[in-house]
């Protein structure tokens, strides 16, 4: 956190599983440069906790997580969910390939975040996402470039 060096989020992929990737990514913060660490509540798939079908963070698996911070110490995290499983195993019925590129905002250093919104989403048919990155505007408020390579 550029206003508070104490201040440090990392996010990182867990629960790896098979061939197809990690179930989900979880988001950590310290206030005390590292000495302690607490997860956030961040609910980025169907593993963490989202339940509701169709809604924006209701994806199979999830990965390639990323951190910035903008010249106010905001913190963004964003991440990749998609669909995979059981679009390639024929004994789950109901799969896609659809895919998302989501993010989520702290104004409090980590300790709280916004229910996810969308970057980028895809139907599947035609991209395939994976490792964005964002940067915050270093000058402006509340604007947040995001990188997605297809």
């Amino acid at each position: 956190n550029p206003l508070d060096p104490n201040n440090i989020i990392i996010a990182v992929q867990q629960d790896h599983w098979g061939v197809a990737s990690w179930l989900s990514c979880s988001v950590f913060y310290t206030l005390d440069g590292g000495s302690t660490w607490t997860q956030a509540n961040v609910i980025t798939s169907r593993h963490q906790g989202a339940t509701t079908p169709d809604d924006i963070n209701d994806w199979e698996i999830d990965n390639d997580p990323d951190i910035a911070f903008d010249y106010q110490g905001n913190a963004y995290f964003s991440n990749l969910g998609f669909n995979f499983v059981q679009a390639i195993y024929s004994d789950c019925p109901g799969g896609n390939f659809n895919e998302d590129v989501q993010f989520f905002k702290s104004t409090d250093k980590g300790q709280s975040w916004t229910k996810a919104q969308h970057i980028t989403v895809d139907d599947g048919n035609s991209h395939f996402l994976e490792k964005q990155t964002i940067v915050a505007d270093p000058y402006r408020e509340n604007v947040l470039y995001a990188f997605v390579p297809d």
